[in-house]
């Protein structure tokens, strides 16, 4: 069983939606009473989510991305 606790760097990979649903896995550790690592890095959309947790505002990340992409109907299509 892998330690989280001992994680010392976590990568979060790049790709709109698969980003969200890594935020809402360390969002609710977090509210478990687990600790992200020091060090967090991650590519594309991933680099994005990785900054808001080490600034403590994936709400901010997300509205951010609602108010960018709600213009654009495709994204749903």
């Amino acid at each position: 069983m892998l330690e989280f606790s001992k994680v010392q760097t976590l990568a979060f990979a790049g790709g709109g939606n698969r980003c969200w649903w890594q935020a809402g896995l360390l969002t609710q550790l977090q509210e478990y009473g687990g600790c992200l690592p020091a060090m967090l890095v991650g590519t594309s959309a991933g680099a994005g989510i990785a900054a808001s947790f080490l600034t403590n505002s994936t709400e901010t990340a997300l509205q951010a991305c609602k108010r960018l992409y709600a213009a654009n109907a495709e994204l749903f299509d």
